[in-house]
């Protein structure tokens, strides 16, 4: 969506589209859309207001995202930014906000747990804190700090404790991203026992 050539961005738009059209098409409301992609090394410490390259392609990425988010408007599909952080367009939780302004404030936001916990200082509760309530779908995963594992809830390292609270609470969508080969429902299963067990640890009542 950021690309230099246009045709590369064009395509890129034409298949997120069409990703809302199936979306549409099977009565989804919402669609996760990862923000677009610096397509050379950005040097450390460049930011979009030093490097004339990344103003460039932060501009095509805004360009393309207001295309896209409209034709998701017109569909009645939620358009979400992900955080992703490795050499995108949004390098941080607050690079997402300026997004959204600049986009339009029907651009909603899916926190992914595992990215925001490798790629941001403030972690997952920063990503709370900074996306707010314009956050509309969760990726939900462990790991251990390092690498974007989706591993089960519990096999990694990470204290879900410090936020789970919000989790618990959250009323919009939740999408459990765990790598899973095979239709194997263990993976499920496991997360789902070591969430209920958290939830009795902090002493917060159980629903079904």
């Amino acid at each position: 969506m950021a690309a230099f050539l246009k045709g590369i961005r064009e395509e890129s738009v034409r298949y997120i589209n069409k990703s809302i059209d199936f979306c549409h098409e099977l009565g989804g409301e919402v669609i996760t859309v990862h923000p677009g992609k610096y397509t050379y090394d950005v040097p450390p410490g460049a930011s979009v207001d030093t490097d004339p390259l990344m103003k460039i392609q932060w501009d095509h990425n805004i360009e393309s995202l207001k295309r896209i988010n409209a034709y998701a408007e017109s569909k009645g599909v939620t358009l979400c930014l992900e955080n992703l952080g490795w050499n995108e367009v949004a390098q941080s939780f607050e690079d997402m906000l300026k997004i959204r302004d600049e986009v339009g404030d029907t651009l909603q936001f899916t926190l992914d747990i595992g990215h925001a916990r490798i790629n941001s200082d403030g972690g997952v509760e920063e990503g709370f804190r900074v996306l707010g309530d314009n956050i509309r779908h969760i990726h939900f995963s462990d790991n251990y700090g390092k690498e974007d594992d989706h591993l089960p809830i519990g096999d990694g390292n990470t204290d879900f404790s410090r936020f789970f609270h919000l989790i618990r609470n959250f009323p919009h969508i939740i999408t459990l991203e765990v790598v899973a080969p095979d239709p194997d429902s263990a993976p499920i299963l496991k997360s789902l026992a070591y969430l209920r067990k958290l939830e009795k640890i902090l002493g917060l009542s159980s629903h079904s």
